[in-house]
């Protein structure tokens, strides 16, 4: 009960296990990952994603689509350094790759800075992992882009510790 409410009040990892696999789990032993980023499931201010940006100003569209390259860019350098001390390989998908996550955001908080005031940019994503076209483990993260980080050492250490790497 106590980690329940720590989670609730903000205190606990910055992730959650939806489906894991195993064991022995069907990620292990891969040697690369293909990383695809789906936005189908994100809203924002009440709506889908492609909806709310067709309500944008084109500045406000180009400024929206800079950040969200920024983050993907972000996403796959870190989870390449973190994977990469494992042997792993990480990429955009093409295809062809026998392991993949797909990353399907589910809320963006756009960060900013003021005289004063400033918050940091989030992404609630859900992290779907598969091997040969066939999903077998999923993760909810919270991301926090602070500093020089967006991927969590707890979300690595998570997939080590079920035996995914």
């Amino acid at each position: 009960m106590l980690l329940l409410v720590l989670g609730s009040l903000g205190c606990g990892p910055p992730w959650r296990v939806i489906r894991a696999s195993g064991p022995p789990s069907a990620l292990h032993g891969m040697t690369s990952l293909a990383v695809v980023f789906d936005y189908s499931a994100l809203m924002m201010g009440g709506m889908f994603e492609a909806q709310w940006l067709a309500t944008q100003p084109p500045d406000e569209q180009a400024s929206y689509l800079a950040v969200r390259t920024s983050m993907e860019e972000h996403f796959l350098l870190e989870l390449a350094a973190q994977l990469g001390r494992d042997g792993i390989a990480v990429r955009r998908a093409t295809g062809a790759e026998s392991h993949q996550v797909v990353v399907r955001p589910t809320r963006i908080e756009m960060g900013f800075y003021r005289f004063m005031v400033t918050m940091d940019s989030t992404l609630d994503a859900r992290l779907v992992y598969g091997t040969g076209g066939a999903e077998t483990d999923e993760i909810d993260v919270h991301l926090t882009r602070a500093g020089h980080k967006i991927i969590s050492d707890y979300v690595t250490g998570q997939l080590k510790a079920f035996g995914w790497i």
